[in-house]
C-alpha cells in the first residue's frame, strides 16, 4: 500500500533474515530450482574453477552455493546484505566442515568490505535485480575494481518454469528492477 513504503533495508529483513536454510530448500524444491551443487556445476562450465582461485560469491544467502564452489576453488569469499543469512551461512559452513570460505556482511553494490583486485573469479546470483537503475553502474564499477586483471564474473539468476509465469518477488515489486541483456551490458562495458 502507498502510504507505507517498505525500504531497502526492511525489504531485506523481511526477506531473508528469518528464513532458514530449510526454508530455502523447501522454497526451491517448490519451484523447480536446481541444488546448489548444480548450480557450482554449470559455474564452473564457464568460470573453471581451480584451487589456486580465489573467489567471491556476492549476496550468497545462506552459504549453499559458496559451500560447493569451495570444494573447486583455493577460498570463498562470501558477502550479502542480511545479517541473518551471514549467521546462517556460517553455521552451515561449520556443520559441512568448509575451512576455506569467509562469510561477510557487506552491501552490493558497494563492496566495501571486498579489498581491490583480491579475486579471481566473482559471481553474483539473483541479485543485480534488487538494485535501483541509479545503482548499477556502481555494481559493476566495484565488481571490476576486486577483480585481478585477467579475472572473471558472471551475473546470473535462477529461474524455473513455475516461475516464468509469474513474478518471483511478489508485493515487493515496487522495491526491485528488472534489467534488460544491453542495460548490463553497458553499465558493465562504461
Amino acid at each position: 500500500n502507498k502510504g507505507r513504503e517498505m525500504n531497502q533495508e526492511d525489504f531485506w529483513k523481511k526477506l531473508y533474515d528469518n528464513k532458514s536454510t530449510e526454508d530455502f530448500q523447501k522454497s526451491a524444491a517448490r519451484s523447480g530450482l536446481m541444488s546448489y551443487k548444480e548450480m557450482a556445476e554449470i559455474l564452473d562450465k564457464y568460470l573453471k574453477f581451480n584451487k589456486q582461485d580465489s573467489v567471491a560469491d556476492i549476496g550468497g544467502a545462506n552459504g549453499g552455493l559458496a559451500i560447493e564452489v569451495s570444494k573447486l576453488a583455493a577460498g570463498v569469499v562470501m558477502v550479502d546484505y542480511s545479517l541473518g543469512q551471514i549467521e546462517n551461512a556460517k553455521i552451515n559452513t561449520e556443520k559441512a566442515k568448509i575451512k576455506n570460505l569467509t562469510c561477510i556482511l557487506d552491501s552490493y553494490p558497494d563492496l566495501s568490505q571486498l579489498p581491490t583486485s583480491a579475486f579471481s573469479k566473482v559471481y553474483s546470483g539473483a541479485c543485480i535485480q534488487y538494485l535501483d537503475k541509479s545503482k548499477i553502474n556502481v555494481a559493476m564499477k566495484n565488481l571490476h575494481r576486486i577483480l585481478v586483471s585477467n579475472g572473471q564474473a558472471i551475473l546470473f539468476h535462477c529461474h524455473s518454469q513455475k516461475l516464468k509465469k509469474r513474478n518471483p518477488h511478489g508485493r515487493f515489486n515496487d522495491l526491485i528492477s528488472f534489467y534488460t541483456f544491453e542495460e548490463l551490458q553497458l553499465a558493465a562495458t562504461s
